[in-house]
């Protein structure tokens, strides 16, 4: 169930749908620590949960999503 958009979805549904992204998100590796700045927990989590929307939302080929992280990475690590 990649694209909600196109259709009416279910409470049941689109809670199946975020629990899939969530948890999908447990599985991203971030680095801690990115040219001498932290990255807090809350900045990872944040870009878990997108990267992993790029996913299965938007259903985007990996390297975009990968470019996507990559940016966000270095965006929210910045000071």
């Amino acid at each position: 169930m990649s694209k909600m958009n196109s259709k009416q979805v279910t409470p049941t549904e689109f809670y199946q749908w975020l629990l899939k992204i969530l948890k999908q998100a447990e599985t991203i590796d971030l680095p801690t620590e990115v040219n001498g700045h932290e990255l807090t927990q809350e900045k990872k989590d944040a870009i878990k949960t997108i990267v992993s929307a790029c996913y299965n939302y938007l259903d985007l080929d990996s390297d975009i999503v990968e470019g996507i992280k990559k940016v966000l990475i270095y965006k929210l690590a910045a000071p």
